[in-house]
C-alpha cells in the first residue's frame, strides 16, 4: 500500500485542492484522509454522507467531589492554570478549558476530593463518497494533542484500505512544521509539497 501525504509550510497554498483534484482524477477508489484536524475541509471538496463518528479522547480533567470537598481551597490556590475557583464559599469548579490535567491539586487536597476524567478532545468520522472513503476529525475549540488525532486519522484510514483492499491513502496534510505534520509525515511512502 503506498501512503502520498501532500503538505506545505503553511495555510493556503493549495494543498486541499490538489488532494481533491487527484482524488477525482484517479482511475481508481482510493483512501482519503484529512489530517489537518484543526480546520478539516477536504470534505467541502469531496461531499459523502459520515457513516460514523467516534470520540477522540486526550488528556484529563479535574473533577471535585462535593460530598468529599472541606471548602478549604487549597486546590485553587495551587493550581497555576487557575483552572479552579470558587465563588460564595462553595466548593470549588473546574474550567475544563484551562484545566491541563496535571494533577497539582489533586495532590494537595487533604480529603481526596478531586479525582479525573478522560477529557474528550474531538471526533473522528468515517465518510463514503464517489472516490473512495474519507477519514476525517475535529478538534475541539482550545483542545491540544492535535498529533495524536492526526495520528488515529491515519491508522484508520490505512485499516479502511486494508479491509477493503485499496492500494492507495492520500493524505490532505495541515500546515506549517509543527506536531500534527510529524504525525502526518512518519512513515508514508511519497511527499508532494506545494509550494
Amino acid at each position: 500500500m503506498k501512503e502520498i501525504v501532500v503538505l506545505s509550510g503553511k495555510g493556503g497554498t493549495g494543498k486541499t485542492s490538489f488532494v481533491a483534484a487527484f482524488a477525482v482524477l484517479a482511475k481508481e477508489q482510493i483512501v482519503l484522509g484529512d489530517c489537518d484536524v484543526d480546520a478539516s475541509n477536504l470534505g467541502l471538496l469531496v461531499p459523502g454522507k459520515d457513516l460514523s463518528e467516534e470520540p477522540f479522547f486526550a488528556g484529563l480533567r479535574a473533577r471535585v467531589n462535593e460530598d468529599m470537598c472541606s471548602l478549604c481551597q487549597e486546590c485553587v490556590e495551587i493550581c497555576r492554570f487557575n483552572a479552579l475557583s470558587v465563588k460564595d464559599n462553595l466548593v470549588p469548579k473546574v474550567d475544563d478549558l484551562a484545566c491541563e490535567g496535571c494533577r497539582a491539586c489533586s495532590v494537595v487536597c487533604p480529603e481526596d476530593a478531586i479525582s479525573y476524567a478522560e477529557n474528550r478532545a474531538g471526533t473522528l468520522y468515517l465518510r463514503e463518497t464517489e472516490v473512495g472513503p474519507l477519514i476525517h476529525a475535529s478538534l475541539g475549540v482550545a483542545q491540544d494533542n492535535s498529533g495524536k488525532l492526526v495520528t488515529k486519522v491515519r491508522e484508520r484510514a490505512r485499516a479502511e484500505a486494508e479491509s477493503r483492499s485499496i492500494d492507495m491513502v492520500l493524505l490532505d496534510g495541515p500546515p506549517g512544521i509543527g506536531c500534527p505534520v510529524h504525525a502526518s509525515l512518519a512513515g508514508v511512502s511519497l511527499v508532494i509539497a506545494v509550494t
